[in-house]
C-alpha cells in the first residue's frame, strides 16, 4: 500500500505560516504517530526548497540555488522510507505558484498524492496583503489603496480556479482537497481543521500561544503609519509590528477598529464582482456545490463602518501595552541568562536592554573561549 502524500499549497495568507508553525513545533509527536513533516525539504518551518526549486526568479530561490529537483524529491522519498511513516506532510506557500507539471511525477508515483488549498475570499486576501507588503516596505504606508486594488498582477493572483485545475490535471480533481477558510468555525481553528483533513486527531499537539502573522487592527496601523510618517531613523519595523500585534491582542476591539475598513466597501464588492463565475465554477467543481456559492458573504453592504480615530486613551494603551511587553521579553531573556550563569534570578537594576546586552555578549564569549579551548 502507498504511503499519503498531503501537498498543502497554501494559499498565501490564508493561514499558511501559522499552520507551518503548528507542523513544525508538533513534527517530533507527529512522528511518533507515523506522520512526517520532513526536514529535507525544510526552509525555516516551511517545505519552501520543494517549491522553490522551480521558481528561479522568486527572490527566495537563493536558498535552493545549485539543487536540483529529482535530488529533494528523491531525498524525499527515503527519508520517507527511513522514518516508516504512512504519511507524509509537505507545506508551502510557493507552491501556489508552482507549475505542477514540473513535479517529477516518477518520484511521485511512489506516494497516494492528495493536494490541500484553502481559499479565502479575494477581497480578505488583498487587504491582508496589503498590509504584509506595507509591513515589509514593499509598498508606501501612505500609498492609494485604490491604484494598490486595481494593480492587474495582484488581482491575477487571486483567481483560484485556474491553479486549481492545473494541480487537478496533474494529480486528477479528485484528490485535491478544497477548504473554504471562512467555513472554519469560529470555535476551531485551523490547525484542528487540517488535522480533519488528514484524518489525524489534535490530542496531544501544541497550539501556538499567539496569532502567527494576523493583520494588524486598524489603530496599530495607524499607529506604524505615524511612525513611518515622523521617524527619522531606519527602525526595524517587523520586530514593532509583531510587539503592536500582541498588544492589540489584549485591547478591547470592536468591529470599528476592524482594518479592513481601510479599504472602503465599494473597492471590495468590485473585487468580488470580478471572480463571481471563477468562484462559482470552484463551489460547484471542487466542492460540489450545486449553488455555486463559494462564500457565504458575496456582497458587502454600501454602509461603511466609521473608524472613531486616533483617541489619547488608545495611544496610552497601545505604548503602555508595548512598554509592558518589553519588559516582560526583557525578564524572560534575564531569567534564561540567570539558569545559565547558574545564579537565581535578579528583576533588580539590571532589567534594562542594555545590562541585558553587556551580559549575553559576555556569556556568548566565554562560550567561545571554552569552545577554542581557552
Amino acid at each position: 500500500m502507498k504511503k499519503r502524500l498531503y501537498i498543502h499549497i497554501g494559499r498565501p495568507k490564508v493561514g499558511s505560516s501559522a499552520l507551518q508553525q503548528f507542523l513544525f513545533e508538533n513534527r517530533v509527536a507527529l512522528k511518533k504517530r507515523g506522520v512526517l513533516y520532513p526536514e529535507v525539504a525544510m526552509h525555516q518551518n516551511a517545505s519552501h526548497k520543494l517549491s522553490l526549486v522551480f521558481q528561479p526568479h522568486n527572490p527566495d530561490y537563493r536558498i535552493v540555488k545549485g539543487l536540483k529537483a529529482k535530488d529533494l524529491y528523491r531525498d524525499l522519498v527515503i527519508e520517507a522510507e527511513k522514518t516508516g511513516a504512512k504519511k507524509i506532510v509537505v507545506s508551502s506557500e510557493h507552491f501556489f505558484l508552482t507549475d505542477p507539471k514540473l513535479l517529477p511525477v516518477d518520484l511521485l508515483s511512489e506516494f497516494d498524492v492528495k493536494v490541500i488549498c484553502y481559499v479565502r475570499r479575494q477581497d480578505d486576501v488583498m487587504i491582508s496583503s496589503y498590509f504584509q507588503e506595507v509591513k515589509m516596505g514593499v509598498v508606501d504606508n501612505g500609498g492609494d489603496i485604490y491604484e494598490y486594488a486595481a494593480n492587474p498582477l495582484r488581482l491575477s493572483l487571486l483567481d483560484y480556479k485556474p491553479v486549481l485545475d492545473s494541480w487537478a490535471k496533474q494529480f486528477k480533481r479528485e484528490n485535491i482537497i478544497v477548504r473554504v477558510f471562512e467555513d472554519i468555525p469560529s470555535t476551531s481553528t485551523i490547525f484542528e481543521d487540517f488535522m480533519g483533513v488528514i484524518d489525524e486527531p489534535v490530542e496531544g499537539l501544541k497550539f501556538p500561544a499567539h496569532r502567527i502573522n494576523a493583520s494588524p487592527t486598524r489603530d496599530i496601523f495607524e499607529f506604524i503609519r505615524k511612525i513611518d510618517l515622523y521617524s527619522n531613523s531606519n527602525y526595524r519595523r517587523w520586530p514593532l509590528w509583531a510587539s503592536l500585534r500582541r498588544v492589540a491582542e489584549d485591547l478591547d476591539n470592536n468591529e470599528s477598529y476592524d482594518a479592513k475598513s481601510i479599504f472602503p466597501n465599494a473597492i471590495r464588492n468590485k473585487i468580488l464582482q470580478q471572480f463571481e463565475q471563477s468562484n462559482s465554477d470552484v463551489a460547484r467543481e471542487y466542492l460540489g456545490r450545486e449553488s455555486g456559492k463559494l462564500f457565504s458573504v458575496e456582497n458587502i453592504s454600501d454602509t461603511e463602518i466609521e473608524y472613531p480615530g486616533d483617541t489619547l486613551e488608545r495611544f496610552v494603551a497601545i505604548s503602555t501595552g508595548v512598554f509592558a511587553l518589553q519588559q516582560r521579553q526583557i525578564f524572560q531573556m534575564q531569567k534564561r541568562l540567570d539558569a545559565l550563569e547558574g545564579k537565581d534570578a535578579d528583576t533588580s537594576a539590571e532589567s534594562t536592554p542594555i545590562t541585558l546586552f553587556s551580559r549575553v555578549k559576555r556569556r556568548l564569549k566565554h562560550e567561545w573561549l571554552k569552545v577554542r579551548g581557552f
